[in-house]
C-alpha cells in the first residue's frame, strides 16, 4: 500500500501545475474504502484565486467499489487493480468531463452551458471491445453496426435521463479497460452502479447548471483518504469533515 500511495504522490504532483493554470472548477468524489459503492460528490471553484467548497451530495458508485481508470496519467505499476470492462468497479483519478450532455427531454435545462444531443431509441453506448465504436456514444441510423454488445441509452428506467460523459479510457481507447463511464441519475441512494457516478435527480440538475467548459472542470474520483493526503499535491483544498449522509 505504501508503494501505491508513493506512485500516486508522483501521479498527482505532475498534473497539479494544469490543474493550477487551467482548472477553475472541479468535481470530487470520494468512497470511505476502495470497495465501497456508496460515495459522496464535492462542487469546488475556484474564485480570486482560491479554491472554496461550494456543496456536496450523496453519490453511489460501482458495486464493487473503485479501480484506477485511465484519465489524465498513465499508471506505471501492475501492482496496482486497475479498470476492466465488467468488472463493477467504477474508475479511480482524475478525468476531464466532455462538453456534451444527453437527455431525454428535447431541449437541455435552463441555463446549462453545455452543448446538447437529446437522445432516441437509435442511441446506444457500445460496450464491445471488438468495435471501432467501443466507448462511444452512437446513432445507429448513421453507422454500420460492428458490435455485439451494447447498452440502450434511452432505458425503460430513466437512469440516464441526463446524462455526463466522463473522459475514462478515450485517448487513446484501451480496448477491454472500460467503457461508457457516465455521471446519471440513481435508483435509490440504496443502489449502485456497473461502474457509473449516480446521484439524484435534483443533484445532477444543479450538477448540470453548475459546470462551465471554460473553467476546464475536472472529475477527480478515489477513496477520501488518498484524496485528503495528496490535495495540496493537486492544488486543491481538503474536503471537509463529515458524518455519511443519507439522501430520501
Amino acid at each position: 500500500m505504501r508503494k501505491v500511495l508513493t506512485i500516486t504522490l508522483i501521479l498527482l504532483g505532475c498534473i497539479s501545475s494544469q490543474m493550477n493554470e487551467d482548472t477553475q472548477q472541479v468535481i470530487v468524489v470520494v468512497n470511505e474504502k476502495w470497495e465501497d459503492s456508496k460515495a459522496t460528490l464535492y462542487l469546488l471553484e475556484k474564485k480570486d484565486n482560491q479554491w472554496q467548497h461550494q456543496t456536496s451530495w450523496p453519490t453511489v458508485t460501482g458495486r464493487n467499489g473503485l479501480a484506477w481508470g485511465k484519465g489524465e496519467f498513465t499508471l506505471p505499476s501492475k501492482d496496482m487493480v486497475e479498470k476492466k470492462e465488467g468488472d463493477g468497479k467504477a474508475p479511480a483519478g482524475i478525468f476531464k468531463i466532455t462538453n456534451m450532455l444527453y437527455g431525454y427531454a428535447k431541449t437541455p435545462p435552463e441555463g446549462t452551458k453545455l452543448n446538447y444531443t437529446a437522445l432516441s431509441e437509435n442511441y446506444l453506448g457500445i460496450d464491445d471491445s471488438k468495435s471501432k465504436y467501443y466507448n462511444k456514444i452512437v446513432d445507429t441510423r448513421k453507422i454500420e453496426k460492428d458490435w455485439d454488445s451494447f447498452e440502450h441509452m434511452r432505458r425503460k428506467d430513466h437512469l440516464y435521463r441526463w446524462v455526463l460523459v466522463v473522459e475514462h479510457n478515450l485517448n487513446p481507447t484501451t480496448k477491454g479497460s472500460g467503457s461508457c463511464i457516465f455521471l446519471h441519475l440513481w435508483i435509490s441512494p440504496q443502489s449502485d452502479t456497473s461502474g457509473c457516478t449516480a446521484m439524484s435527480e435534483a443533484n445532477i440538475l444543479k450538477l448540470i447548471k453548475w459546470i462551465d467548459p471554460q473553467k476546464k472542470p475536472r472529475f477527480i474520483q478515489l477513496p477520501r483518504r488518498i484524496y485528503q493526503s495528496y490535495a495540496s499535491q493537486m492544488g486543491l483544498p481538503k474536503l471537509p469533515v463529515e458524518e455519511p449522509k443519507n439522501e430520501k
